[in-house]
């Protein structure tokens, strides 16, 4: 594809941040509805008591949750500190799931997908139809659900593979 094809008028950049924004927003409301308002076991309670006083949990650490998550202790969004850092895992996990499905959608593009084919009968929000549907069963795997309903710092690895993944597409200039 050349950069007409995916450039005309920034249409494939709306599109993508069309579909991003509903899939963003879809995934962290149920991330929300099902997250756990207390701390739970294991290592939800480890990460939170680090988050709020900035400490370090066991080997081999989790910097970046617990910075992220000392910043959302420090917002003045009321007393339920708990409950904003397992939503804090919530938008991480969105955040995932969104990258994912653009992810999806440029490689829909990159492995010769024709908008609107006679041949094959194909719509032209097929592809993002489909990343939008790849991106929702990510969000609801039992995996990325579990480590976004709780404060743990499981969901960053998720997180960056996606966004790996994510720039690879663009460095590959897809």
């Amino acid at each position: 594809m050349d950069d007409d094809d995916l450039n005309e008028n920034g249409q494939r950049y709306r599109q993508t941040n069309t579909f991003g924004k509903y899939l963003f927003i879809i995934s962290y409301l149920i991330f929300v509805v099902s997250a756990y308002v207390t701390i739970t076991w294991w290592e939800n309670c480890e990460s939170i008591i680090a988050a709020s006083t900035l400490g370090i949990i066991h080997p081999p650490g989790a910097l970046i949750p617990t910075i992220l998550g000392w910043i959302v202790t420090k917002l003045p969004f009321g007393s339920d500190k708990v409950g904003h850092l397992n939503m804090l895992a919530g938008i991480i996990a969105a955040g995932a799931c969104v990258l994912m499905a653009i992810t999806a959608y440029y490689l829909f593009l990159w492995f010769g997908y024709k908008e609107g084919s006679k041949e094959t009968g194909s719509s032209q929000w097929a592809p993002e139809k489909g990343a939008a549907i790849g991106g929702l069963i990510l969000a609801t795997g039992h995996t990325v659900w579990s480590y976004a309903a709780q404060f743990t710092p499981y969901i960053m690895t998720a997180f960056f593979t996606t966004l790996i993944l994510w720039a690879m597409i663009l460095v590959a200039g897809i």
